[in-house]
């Protein structure tokens, strides 16, 4: 029987912590979909009221890189321009965390809007 899996950002979320935890050793890490972490800071332009909450921040002594789990086609290139603006001020990346199937439309999206962004995909 073929069962197509169900991917959620909080399984997304919590392969990506799982992966850098074994990889690096983050001072901070703030998640919005897996309740054992405290929720990230909202990303938002000065003297706005709306922003972006990341999926995921991680901080490091000297930096925080944001992650950000997009698993359909909508493509939020503002949210993505911001999130990109905020880690690099905070001498970090933003990574995008995507699903195969949609890695060249994304691809496609960061580069045409030149927005400064890593792409990470998983195979589905």
């Amino acid at each position: 029987m073929n069962r197509k899996r169900i991917i959620d950002k909080t399984m997304v979320a919590r392969a990506v912590i799982s992966k850098i935890q074994d990889e690096t050793k983050p001072e901070v890490i703030k998640a919005k979909h897996i309740k054992e972490y405290d929720m990230p800071s909202k990303i938002s332009i000065k003297g706005e009221n709306n922003g972006y909450i990341p999926d995921i921040a991680i901080s490091f002594k000297e930096k925080t890189h944001v992650y950000e789990i997009e698993l359909d086609k909508k493509m939020a290139t503002e949210k993505w321009r911001l999130l990109s603006l905020y880690a690099k001020k905070n001498n970090g990346n933003l990574y995008l965390v995507v699903p195969d199937y949609l890695k060249e439309d994304i691809k496609k999206e960061i580069q045409d809007n030149n927005i400064n962004a890593g792409l990470i995909y998983f195979n589905t």
